[in-house]
């Protein structure tokens, strides 16, 4: 019975990963080749296997950098990065018209923090395939690299060298050409677009200030603070009494790391709009990037208490909270957080609660415990998150049985998690059952 109940999951995942094989082996010499056997293993998740398939590979064959260029993704996601600095070296030497070394080297590194090289590295992937979807990955690079250096005509620039763009490219785009007081291009790229925040501004623009500092708030919110300093310190001299602006202002130069520059600016939001959410958001994250977060908490718990919860404030409290051990304050936040968080995150609240209450050792000690499980079971589908949160709070309950059919759907939801592949590698270790515990630990490592 324990031998069918272990091949079942087995044979579904293979019948589920049998079109990539296929897809896989149609592009390869012979179906035992060291190239194609690599590329099932990569399918697999069995990345191990799959780079020694590669490394062989790449030794009988040194002109094809296709091993290489695989083994370096493989090594990128798993965050071996000089390793996949060195594959994609050798794949780019061996074939230096290849966009592919050249996109995935400017990824590793960027990952490494190299953002000059990166930058050479995805322009001439761009130059080498601007009408490939290759190409098309390094130009959204580029793209987002000029909008995070604040130079939109610089984005605007590359961006345009892509002949087919994707909706995310297109976006970029028009958020580049909205600096560029370009108003007529951004309607165009974000067509069918009508639920982006961007989208809603490029239909009301009229240029004003009020504009330009709505745009300001979207640099910040979209993940530009460098670009968004630019924009708000343009315009917030000609709205002296726009306390909410200089709240975003301190959040853009915190978020960049100018402390001074924020002090002031918070200082304005604070004789302008001293009880604002913006306000009391920036106080509290400057409170806790400067090591006080006993402050940054009571600031947000008393400032809850007395106005419309906010769901950002909720979730810095936790931060804050959980920076400074104060494990009560903590749980109070995330609950809190679940009771206003969007629909739209809604799960993550949830497995945000369920995760703390395990890591903590509260699962058992909280008589709430069961109803945040519960509501873990009732999410739509449950995420491979959930599923894993799931799993350890039945182990830690003897409950094995339902535990096991958890991990195993966890792993079906998201293959590449490596949580759930952990986790039901330590379980069926517990339960003896030592190849099933080998392979999966294998693969949490892998992965």
């Amino acid at each position: 019975m324990r031998l069918a109940k272990q091949r079942a999951p087995r044979i579904a995942r293979w019948l589920a990963l049998g079109l990539v094989w296929l897809c896989l082996l149609m592009q390869q010499p012979g179906r035992d080749s060291p190239l194609a056997l690599g590329r099932i293993a990569m399918a697999d998740l069995d990345w191990g296997q799959a780079l020694r398939w590669f490394a062989l590979a790449a030794t009988g064959d040194t002109e094809d950098p296709t091993p290489l260029l695989d083994a370096g993704q493989i090594y990128l996601w798993q965050g071996r990065l000089p390793e996949a600095a060195a594959a994609l070296h050798v794949a780019r030497q061996r074939a230096p018209n290849d966009a592919a070394g050249w996109e995935l080297g400017g990824d590793c590194a960027a990952r490494q923090g190299d953002l000059t090289t990166a930058r050479a590295l995805w322009q001439r992937a761009l130059q080498l395939a601007p009408t490939a979807p290759v190409g098309t990955l390094a130009a959204t690079a580029l793209t987002r690299d000029a909008l995070t250096r604040a130079d939109p005509a610089a984005a605007l620039l590359i961006a345009r060298q892509v002949t087919a763009p994707t909706a995310e490219l297109q976006r970029l785009m028009a958020l580049a050409a909205l600096h560029l007081g370009q108003v007529e291009a951004p309607s165009g790229m974000l067509a069918g677009l009508t639920d982006d925040p961007l989208w809603k501004l490029v239909a009301t623009w009229h240029g004003n200030v009020s504009d330009q500092a709505a745009l300001g708030y979207l640099d910040l919110t979209m993940g530009y603070p460098a670009l968004a300093t630019q924009t708000l310190r343009a315009i917030l001299p000609e709205l002296p009494a726009y306390g909410v602006g200089y709240a975003y202002l301190a959040l853009a130069f915190l978020q960049v790391g100018d402390l001074a520059s924020a002090r002031a600016a918070l200082g304005m939001a604070q004789r302008l709009a001293p009880m604002a959410e913006a306000t009391v958001g920036a106080n509290a994250l400057l409170d806790l990037q400067t090591g006080l977060q006993a402050a940054a908490v009571a600031l947000i718990f008393s400032w809850q208490a007395s106005h419309v919860p906010s769901a950002a404030l909720w979730q810095l409290a936790a931060l804050a909270a959980d920076a400074a051990d104060n494990r009560a304050a903590a749980l109070d936040a995330r609950w809190n957080l679940t009771s206003v968080a969007t629909t739209a995150d809604q799960a993550n609240a949830w497995e945000d609660l369920a995760s703390y209450y395990l890591r903590t050792g509260l699962a058992q000690a909280d008589p709430r415990a069961p109803t945040v499980f519960a509501r873990l079971r009732d999410l739509t589908p449950p995420d491979a998150v959930a599923l894993d949160l799931l799993a350890q709070w039945e182990i830690r309950n003897g409950q094995a049985d339902r535990a096991l059919i958890d991990l195993r759907a966890a792993i079906a939801s998201d293959p590449r998690a490596a949580q759930p592949h952990a986790d039901l590698g330590a379980l069926a270790l517990r339960l003896g059952d030592q190849n099933t515990a080998i392979r999966q630990l294998n693969y949490a490592a892998d992965l």
